[in-house]
């Protein structure tokens, strides 16, 4: 209990005398003077793999290998391995973890006892993955800009991790410090600086977002699943996650329309197409055909492709029309205002829009609230398209939070059919999706704006309640699980928006 009882941040430090009584986390451990060497504590039956085998629906970027009484996960960007020793059992000596998973080259190992007592994380985009797990409960700390019911409740009951940007950064690095593992992003993955995760001793890397697949990503519910004993679980949520984003497109459709993500962006100001390979991939799966900006290379002059991500051509393209390619004699013989110029590169975007059934405008709003048709129209300065006579101008900020921050931004990495559903939901209205994400402005329909209310999750951060014990996956003696009746288990199951604790579990229904 020493990370999690030792956490005493003026913002975590409410009833923490509850969390931290004896025997609070006993159950989850092996019994003292009980620890049988040599018997396994991980039936194979409850253990996970990562194939590798397919790099869009598999990851490829972790492993994980059992030993009787720890794990070995490894993290391939970071070049770390995480040795996981069942609490209550002794914790291996190397020649025990090289004899699993040998530590070779500049490869850094990391030591953790399981199930984690007081985990945190810096980025939002591994919430949803706690949420799903039911393990939001053991979280102290919501990290800036979370977006979920739950998350805005702990930031209200001063339950915030602080700002690395703008925040008190003692504060920030004690609180980190208090934590028995710290989940966080390297600097720059794919150009190998994971400096800030390999130089602290608590911290894990979640590599999720740079997968090359969607369910790839998703997949790495298992990896976090290791860390809590959550195996099970994690195995059950990536197979409803394959089988949903499967099952989206409508088996029925006759035509597949054409799906546009554009925007107006600056800095440089320009109009862009993007053609990422998970924008690619959501159309797709949700039954629609993506648009292809190869096509303008012959038609429109100052058209330009770049690698969505630079380096790494799996990554889809980015196209882009950017105003000071109209900037020439002949079309300002005098000095042309960014008014003028606008105009001109608007008139040579429009094919791109027009080649589109449904156009996903992407372009920056502060305020989703206040973007909508006439917003559309006066950004990309026309009024007759076909997506326009169609009905078919989307945005992806349909889901928000109070202060106006994109659910796309968070809950989507862990469950990427979510966005498959929610996209096929206004493709194709009659098809049984749920509506997520995406908004129609063509039909006038708002954000759907999730406040902190909205949590109808027991948080330990603001209540001190007791987390829900987690049983060990071994031969130990059973432990009482949270039934349907538990409030905990209740949210999960009713909640609109998979909330969670000083975490959130969100889903929009």
């Amino acid at each position: 209990l020493k990370g999690f009882c030792s956490h005493t941040s003026a913002q975590s430090s409410m009833r923490l005398s509850t969390l931290c009584a004896a025997g609070t986390y006993a159950s989850e451990c092996i019994e003292a003077g009980t620890f049988q060497p040599g018997v396994s504590y991980f039936p194979e039956e409850k253990r996970v793999t990562f194939s590798g085998a397919d790099a869009q629906t598999s990851a490829a970027l972790v492993g994980i290998h059992y030993g009787t009484h720890f794990k070995v996960v490894t993290s391939k960007q970071s070049q770390e391995q995480y040795v996981l020793t069942q609490c209550g059992a002794p914790q291996p000596n190397a020649s025990d973890v090289d004899a699993l998973v040998p530590l070779t080259g500049n490869w850094t190992r990391k030591f953790f006892d399981i199930p984690l007592k007081s985990p945190l994380t810096t980025t939002t985009a591994a919430l949803t993955f706690f949420e799903t797990l039911q393990v939001e409960d053991r979280v102290l700390l919501a990290p800036p800009f979370a977006t979920g019911a739950c998350w805005q409740r702990a930031h209200a009951c001063n339950a915030s991790l602080e700002d690395g940007w703008s925040g008190n950064a003692t504060l920030r690095q004690s609180q980190l410090d208090a934590a028995d593992a710290v989940f966080m992003d390297c600097t720059s993955a794919r150009d190998g600086n994971c400096a800030n995760v390999v130089s602290r001793a608590n911290a894990v890397q979640y590599s999720g977002t740079n997968e090359a697949g969607l369910l790839a990503a998703a997949e790495h519910i298992k990896f976090f699943a290791a860390f809590f004993n959550k195996e099970v679980e994690a195995a059950s949520a990536f197979e409803d996650t394959v089988a949903h984003f499967n099952a989206a497109a409508p088996s029925s459709a006759q035509t597949k329309p054409v799906v546009a993500w554009v925007s107006y962006q600056g800095w440089p100001d320009r109009f862009v197409l993007a053609d990422a390979a998970y924008r690619r991939s959501i159309v797709e799966a949700a039954g629609g055909l993506p648009a292809d900006g190869s096509d303008f290379h012959q038609t429109i002059a100052g058209w330009t492709e770049v690698e969505a991500v630079s380096g790494v051509p799996s990554s889809g393209k980015t196209y882009s029309l950017a105003l000071s390619s109209f900037n020439t004699s002949e079309n300002c013989p005098s000095a042309c205002s960014l008014a003028q110029l606008k105009t001109l590169a608007a008139a040579a975007f429009k094919p791109v829009l027009q080649s589109a059934d449904v156009l996903i405008d992407e372009t920056y709003e502060q305020n989703p609230n206040n973007y909508n048709l006439d917003s559309f129209k006066a950004t990309f300065e026309t009024d007759d398209l076909k997506a326009l006579t169609n009905l078919n101008i989307l945005r992806i900020d349909g889901t928000i939070a109070a202060d106006n921050g994109l659910d796309w931004y968070e809950s989507r990495f862990a469950r990427p059919e979510w966005a498959v559903e929610g996209l096929a939901f206004q493709l194709f209205p009659d098809s049984g999706n749920g509506k997520r994400y995406f908004r129609n402005i063509a039909k006038d329909e708002t954000p759907v704006v999730i406040t902190p209310q909205m949590c109808g999750v027991t948080m330990v951060a603001c209540t001190g309640a007791d987390p829900v014990a987690i049983a060990m996956l071994g031969p130990a003696a059973a432990i009482p699980t949270a039934t349907p009746d538990d409030a905990s288990s209740v949210a999960h199951e009713a909640s609109w928006s998979l909330v969670a604790l000083a975490v959130v579990f969100y889903a929009v229904q």
